[in-house]
């Protein structure tokens, strides 16, 4: 899969930090594997196939959707990354640019960070779920 490598650099940080919730997406996506990897010039969609049963959310039903990781090239942010869960199954990883911008054709040369900053808002992002 063309986008492997930064599909795994992105899911690292978007599960990344002391919480059960992100915990438990963790231990799904190690037993996940991509389905499908789909381009549109200026963003990615990468659907999963988990082998594990949808983590307990309770009382939360239906769609979560959170992102917190930009990507930069030369530190101009460039792209942004959505991570959708579906009853509780983690299942496509969106990425998209910012303003004008078409995807980079070198996804080695972005580095990521938190939309915050290198520290996480973790308690922000919490408000989401």
């Amino acid at each position: 899969m063309k986008h492997k490598k930064l599909v795994d650099r992105v899911m690292k940080m978007l599960l990344e930090g002391q919480d059960e919730f992100l915990y438990k997406l963790r231990i799904q996506f190690e037993s996940s594997e991509i389905l499908s990897e789909e381009e549109s010039g200026v963003g990615i969609f990468v659907d999963f196939e988990s082998h594990k049963d949808p983590i307990e959310l309770e009382p939360i039903k239906g769609r979560i959707i959170f992102g917190d990781v930009i990507g930069m090239i030369q530190k101009k942010p460039i792209v942004g990354f959505l991570l959708y869960i579906e009853d509780g199954l983690i299942t496509t990883l969106e990425g998209y640019t910012l303003g004008d911008e078409l995807w980079p054709d070198n996804e080695d040369e972005i580095e990521l960070s938190y939309d915050t900053g290198m520290q996480r808002d973790l308690e922000s992002l919490k408000c989401i779920w």
